[in-house]
């Protein structure tokens, strides 16, 4: 059945609803993934990456499913800062730190390139993160 747009709006605001928490709604990760992944646009799509890489409660990071998902959108779209930061976070997950120093390096590269730099130092931390061998989580709620 075709999905109408005003589903998938809805169902990206239940996925941020639930990976920020807030509201009265308890953050929860795995929620918020199937809600992302029920739109599955690209936008959703870096979203489920993030939240698999980076989600503070471990029972719902996939290293390697972010990784499969992460990559496909940096081969469709590879100077978006975005989708570079998230496949970043995705090998840091895994433990690749090498290529998520890479990545993380070109991400900073391309958001430079984009009105968005003001975003450079939370790029610039996670990088560091990195050089030191840990993976990001987060902690704060998800911006919109």
């Amino acid at each position: 059945t075709l999905v109408s747009e005003n589903d998938k709006w809805a169902q990206f605001r239940l996925g941020f609803i639930y990976a920020a928490g807030g509201h009265g709604v308890t953050r929860n990760c795995g929620k918020a993934v199937d809600h992302f992944l029920a739109v599955g646009d690209e936008i959703s799509l870096g979203n489920v990456v993030w939240i698999l890489s980076t989600c503070p409660e471990a029972k719902y990071r996939d290293g390697g499913k972010a990784l499969a998902i992460g990559k496909g959108l940096v081969a469709a779209n590879s100077q978006d800062p975005t989708n570079l930061d998230n496949l970043a976070a995705a090998y840091a997950e895994i433990g690749d730190y090498s290529s998520a120093v890479d990545l993380q390096k070109q991400a900073i590269k391309a958001l430079k390139q984009t009105a968005e730099f003001d975003k450079s130092d939370e790029f610039e931390l996670r990088l560091e993160n990195y050089r030191q061998q840990k993976p990001y989580r987060e902690v704060v709620p998800l911006s919109q």
